[in-house]
């Protein structure tokens, strides 16, 4: 884990002021939100994608996931979930109908330890 003021310093080179506002909020959190604040602070090259079949092999039915990336939409989910990412496609927010979608900073207030949360990266 880095620390806050690296991650601060990583800040300055972020251009999106959605993604500064979360990660600034996300950081003053738990440990475990300081580590999705990381995860969302990296390079664009380095930024997390995931696919929707990936959320669907590792999450169980009524668990709370958490992307720090964008969520894409290749797979199909069969399970019912509760799902927070920065970001997704289009198609992924059409085939994501079984699943509850939760902003992070949201999530973040009503979960303020990061207890039960899956990070899928």
């Amino acid at each position: 884990m880095i620390s806050k003021t690296k991650l601060k310093t990583k800040l300055r080179r972020k251009s999106n002021p959605n993604m500064i506002a979360l990660v600034t909020f996300l950081r003053k959190q738990s440990p475990f939100w300081l580590k999705v604040s990381e995860y969302l602070a990296k390079p664009k090259r380095n930024a997390i994608r995931v696919n929707i079949k990936k959320i669907n092999e590792v999450a169980k039915s009524n668990s709370v996931v958490v992307v720090p990336g964008k969520v894409l939409s290749d797979g199909e989910l069969t399970k019912s979930i509760v799902i927070s990412a920065f970001s997704f496609s289009e198609q992924a927010k059409k085939k994501l109908s079984k699943a509850k979608i939760v902003k992070l900073a949201d999530l973040a207030k009503e979960n303020k330890k990061g207890d039960g949360i899956i990070i899928i990266k």
